[in-house]
């Protein structure tokens, strides 16, 4: 974590300002920290919040998580779709309350990706029983060319 707030923490009291704005970053040295992708499926996870408010409100509070996702437009995130996905990284939106916001994973599934992956295990699976059908073809001709052989030599002559 390279966080000069936090002191080593997960955790940081964020103080709001006069002028209502605050923010809060937590960069970690991760390369694949709170976001799993294959091509096919990916993973991104919403942190979850505790919003303690001590004074009369001013605005409301706004979680932002970005993270650096490789082809995250193509991906269909249905359950919980980011705000802006581009070719690079995806950001999730959303208010904080007073109280708990839930922590959770949006999913996404890359619909193109799936489909391909399906046409070539169903491929390889061919071509895995044509080469089975070839030996065993070659195997029984080998066989029955003895069987032709055994024939010639009982034949009267």
């Amino acid at each position: 974590m390279n966080c000069n707030h936090c002191h080593g923490r997960w955790t940081v009291g964020l103080p709001l300002p006069a002028d209502g704005v605050a923010t809060a970053y937590f960069y970690v040295r991760a390369s694949s920290f709170g976001v799993f992708s294959n091509g096919a499926d990916a993973f991104a996870a919403i942190p979850e919040v505790v919003y303690i408010r001590k004074a009369i409100p001013v605005g409301t509070p706004e979680l932002v998580a970005t993270y650096d996702l490789p082809s995250a437009s193509s991906y269909d995130w249905s359950a919980d779709p980011p705000v802006s996905a581009t070719n690079s990284h995806a950001i999730w939106e959303e208010p904080v309350s007073r109280g708990t916001t839930a922590g959770r994973e949006a999913a996404g599934i890359d619909q193109a990706t799936q489909a391909s992956d399906n046409f070539m295990s169903f491929l390889a699976g061919a071509l895995l029983a044509l080469g089975g059908a070839a030996i065993l073809a070659a195997v029984i001709e080998a066989v029955h060319t003895r069987d032709w052989d055994l024939i010639r030599v009982l034949r009267p002559k």
